[in-house]
């Protein structure tokens, strides 16, 4: 059973000829990884992974301009903060490369089955507020945070 028919199998409630393997060891453990294997890419194919979990697209906000908000506050940025601030463009089709390729790897050459996870509302802004500042500002600025989600989910 190749490993895309076997994820499948198991999707479909049939018994595949063993359990998938997976491990989202690419995003937290590469550095303790490559060492031994060369690469989480050798890991893998070691362990013989049978799915791939695959992240990107575009950013939200031109990284300049994130960069320059974050400047002039001090390093914090509020939600009030970005409602002017210009979301990036959806439509530059290089922002999809990085996913173009990782299918690539895992579906095309290793013949494994293939998710791809586009970051939710409050995920995409995680990395804007950073996790502990944006589960504050639930409490602390709720109109202000409803209207940054509105605006990121009409982009």
């Amino acid at each position: 059973m190749l490993s895309s028919e076997r994820v499948k199998a198991v999707i479909n409630h049939r018994k595949p000829d063993r359990i998938p393997v997976y491990s989202w060891a690419s995003a937290n453990m590469g550095d303790k990884i490559t060492p031994h294997f060369g690469s989480v890419a050798n890991f893998e194919d070691q362990y013989e992974f049978d799915f791939a979990h695959i992240f990107g697209g575009p950013p939200n906000y031109e990284e300049k301009a994130l960069g320059d908000l974050r400047d002039a506050c001090d390093g914090t940025i509020e939600p009030k903060d970005l409602l002017g601030l210009p979301l990036a463009d959806p439509d530059v089709m290089e922002h999809y490369d990085g996913i173009r390729e990782r299918i690539d790897h895992h579906k095309t050459q290793r013949g494994r089955f293939v998710y791809v996870q586009t970051p939710g509302l409050f995920e995409c802004l995680n990395g804007v507020f950073g996790i502990e500042n944006h589960l504050t500002y639930l409490a602390l600025f709720p109109d202000d945070l409803h209207k940054v989600y509105a605006r990121q989910a009409e982009w």
